[in-house]
């Protein structure tokens, strides 16, 4: 998941060989989504080297402030630590990323993900100074200074499984 390219390097040719980190917003939160060697598709094409090193140090950068709940109805069959596994999801979640990943990671253009880690919302979210989700109602706020692709429609906040094509 820590991946650091040369700018000549291009994502979108090797991305079903590779674990991405991406970051998108929907209407009322900030997501990750680790692309576990997927082709990418619809607006993930867009991810360029500079924005995908430039999110990936910054959102490395940010203070761990969220608490977050786990998924207890996690469906895989390769994991070897369940620690281990959880590890990242849950540094994003404590970053306010509702963190997804691919769920059959040996399938590249297999698409159905599954809501991970999810922060506990707090606090409003505002992303570049502008965009603002979250707990509206908070006094408290963090500002996320990232290039974020939208999302289509909202992403599932359940655990269930789902086809992300509907999403980006």
């Amino acid at each position: 998941m820590f991946f650091f390219f040369g700018p000549e390097y291009n994502l979108f040719e090797n991305s079903n060989s590779l674990d991405l980190d991406v970051f998108i917003y929907d209407s009322s939160k900030i997501i990750h989504i680790s692309t576990a060697g997927m082709k990418l598709i619809n607006s993930l094409e867009e991810i360029n080297y500079f924005s995908y090193t430039s999110n990936l140090n910054q959102v490395l950068k940010y203070r761990r402030k969220f608490n977050s709940e786990r998924n207890n109805i996690l469906e895989r069959d390769n994991i070897t630590s369940i620690e281990s596994y959880f590890y990242f999801f849950d540094l994003m979640a404590k970053r306010g990323f509702h963190s997804y990943d691919k769920v059959d990671i040996d399938n590249s253009e297999d698409y159905n993900f599954q809501l991970i880690s999810k922060p506990i919302l707090n606090r409003k979210l505002i992303i570049n100074d502008k965009i603002e989700l979250g707990n509206l109602d908070s006094l408290s706020s963090f500002n996320y200074n990232l290039n974020f692709i939208r999302a289509k429609k909202d992403f599932p906040i359940d655990f269930k499984q789902f086809n992300i094509n509907e999403y980006i």
